[in-house]
């Protein structure tokens, strides 16, 4: 049979034909398309959620990193105080005890300031973190309690008392200082997490 004389002799076969595998043809591309395109857009929600990941872990870091020059300075600052409270120079420890105060403010604004990017930590769903933030944060309040504490004591001629809280204020430092050498390894862990 000659194919040319049979679609001659039944046309409507030959466009049957044709319309047929127009249709696989359409079917075909279609579901490759969408399978693109869903593909594309799993990309790019992973991109997206990627690039959420590290502002997070970004902000965390700067987070623990203003911490860490607060808890530094503080920590030189208190060794100064202490060598000018052994030297009785009264005008010097009151300046001292003003440059506590201003250390002590900052800390409080940066406790205030921490608030939203605790949120943003609590988002990275790693609870080990965000316990150790916490931990970080109750031991900067109590460490600008003691702050806030100490002169009033020496005004009011509490020495010894007060020579007790520095000596605590420098252990919490001390402590807290681990704190945030643990979450600056979190840190590092979470930043080569793949998400």
């Amino acid at each position: 049979m000659d194919w040319a004389a049979f679609f001659k002799e039944y046309p409507a076969v030959g466009i049957v034909a044709a319309g047929l595998l127009g249709i696989i043809l359409g079917v075909v591309l279609t579901r490759w398309s969408d399978r693109r395109r869903k593909s594309e857009f799993q990309n790019r929600e992973l991109d997206q959620h990627a690039a959420l990941h590290d502002t997070r872990i970004k902000g965390a870091g700067d987070l623990v990193d203003a911490f860490d020059s607060i808890f530094r300075d503080l920590i030189c600052h208190i060794e100064q105080l202490v060598a000018v409270i052994r030297d009785g120079d009264a005008d010097q420890i009151t300046e001292e005890f003003h440059k506590l105060n201003e250390f002590r403010l900052k800390m409080k604004s940066l406790l205030a300031e921490s608030k939203g990017e605790l949120a943003e930590i609590a988002l990275l769903n790693d609870k080990k973190l965000l316990v150790m933030f916490l931990t970080l944060i109750d031991s900067a309040r109590t460490i600008s309690d003691e702050a806030q504490a100490i002169p009033g004591e020496y005004a009011y001629g509490d020495s010894a008392f007060a020579d007790t809280r520095l000596k605590k204020l420098q252990d919490v430092l001390a402590e807290t200082l681990l704190v945030v050498k643990s979450i600056k390894g979190r840190i590092e862990e979470l930043a080569v997490e793949i998400v």
